[in-house]
């Protein structure tokens, strides 16, 4: 009787062993699975992480709106040349003439994203001294801010003055004086009175000092209050 208790102790110990043994596999296993969805989770949330970093970095954070960004784009590539000249009232080879020499003063580095292009600014700058719509109008069809668009009219229209003033201003006096001295001499061929010819030259550079007067003024107004 005494062999058949012990044997039958021995293997109630052993079923106990092996129930304990499974326990603690089953224990492992279902710790390392945690530890499995602890990493796949910690390595999603990274990636998202990274994701947004990236989508954040493409777009200002200042900007709380999506903005049309598509119309000057469609207009340059697509406009032919006189439905070009007529929504900027220039063409396109006086734009590029204008661009070429106002480039260096109105190009903008990167800072923290892409800045304006010179070509939008310029646009910009002819669409609103052209047309005269509101600083609101012109920011919605650019896809800019208003301030941005007023500080934009304003650095172009310095740049023109600064660049293209004084070639301007001297090829316009040049041909006036060529156009009064081809008067002077043909008052002095047809023998009218000497007084008469210096009359009519005065008049001629009064107008032309006038002329210029008025391209000052009317510069200055389209830089300062035009831009407000």
């Amino acid at each position: 009787m005494a062999p058949v208790k012990l044997l039958l102790l021995l293997l109630i110990k052993m079923e106990r062993t092996k129930r304990r043994n499974l326990r603690q596999r089953i224990v492992a296993l279902v710790v390392q699975r945690k530890r499995f969805l602890l990493r796949c989770s910690l390595i999603l949330s990274f990636l998202i992480q990274c994701y947004e970093t990236v989508e954040s970095s493409r777009t200002r954070s200042c900007r709380r709106y999506r903005r049309n960004m598509g119309f000057w784009e469609m207009a340059w590539k697509t406009y032919n040349d006189s439905r070009f000249k007529k929504t900027f009232r220039v063409s396109r080879r006086t734009f590029e003439y204008i661009l070429q020499n106002i480039r260096h003063d109105i190009l903008k580095e990167v800072v923290t994203e892409l800045p304006i292009s010179p070509e939008c600014r310029l646009a910009i700058c002819l669409y609103r001294l052209g047309r005269g719509d509101y600083l609101y109008t012109i920011a919605e069809l650019f896809g800019r801010g208003v301030a941005t668009v007023h500080r934009v009219v304003e650095e172009v229209c310095d740049a023109i003055i600064k660049n293209l003033w004084k070639e301007s201003v001297q090829s316009i006096s040049q041909q006036m004086n060529r156009s009064s001295l081809k008067q002077w001499s043909t008052w002095k061929t047809c023998g009218n009175s000497p007084v008469v010819g210096v009359l009519w030259m005065a008049a001629t550079f009064l107008f032309s000092a006038l002329q210029e007067v008025y391209m000052l003024v009317r510069s200055i107004i389209t830089s300062r209050i035009f831009s407000q």
